[in-house]
């Protein structure tokens, strides 16, 4: 789904909790293109996901893929991350990798900038 206000992703799950106004957890990208090794990181991105469903909330996690920030990941788009070389680290000067049109992996100063006002 694309979000009306920016132009980002947005899975249905997410989309849905949104609209409800159901709890959402921001999870961060980097774990899975920069902090572990294939296949640790899509196994522990997975189970990051799964504690939180298993609290109630719904999982968002954040990254750029093709020069659109995702604001949840479906699980094609994750695995492409966990397997991707070359995965740069987004920054607040270029939160949405527009200008590179590359994959990114968000930091905080960047995700803050996608977050619903």
């Amino acid at each position: 789904m694309k979000d009306s206000q920016m132009d980002f992703v947005c899975p249905a799950p997410v989309a849905a909790a949104r609209a409800g106004g159901s709890p959402l957890v921001a999870l961060e990208s980097t774990l899975i293109s920069h902090g572990l090794p294939h296949p640790e990181n899509i196994e522990v991105a997975r189970g990051a996901e799964a504690a939180v469903r298993a609290a109630g909330a719904e999982p968002a996690t954040t990254a750029v893929v093709d020069g659109r920030p995702h604001v949840g990941l479906e699980a094609d788009v994750m695995e492409r991350l966990a397997t991707a070389s070359g995965v740069e680290k987004a920054v607040a000067a270029q939160p949405s990798g527009r200008a590179v049109g590359r994959r990114h992996a968000p930091r905080r100063s960047a995700r803050q900038r996608c977050r619903q006002p």
